[in-house]
């Protein structure tokens, strides 16, 4: 299972990925504050949650950010047949 979000005005360092298992949500919030060229500060959040399927291990997630792309991914397996949660 594979979550991606653009983050054009996010760094890596920006974001903080968790999760409620009672709810069974992947939750992404991202903080950044610059200075602009006035002397003055733009802060942006962004504050999104996922609803993450039964059959999927919401205790194995990763994530990873491109700079490049400047986009978080989020991925998560498959729980196994053996898991009775």
């Amino acid at each position: 299972y594979i979550i991606q979000l653009r983050t054009d005005d996010y760094e890596e360092k920006d974001f903080h990925v968790t999760k409620n298992d009672s709810l069974r949500q992947l939750i992404i919030d991202a903080k950044h504050r610059e200075e602009d060229s006035f002397g003055g500060y733009i802060h942006r959040e962004l504050h999104k949650i996922f609803s993450i399927p039964q059959h999927i291990d919401l205790d194995r997630y990763i994530y990873n950010y491109d700079p490049l792309n400047r986009e978080l991914t989020v991925q998560m397996p498959h729980r196994s047949s053996m898991d009775p949660s």
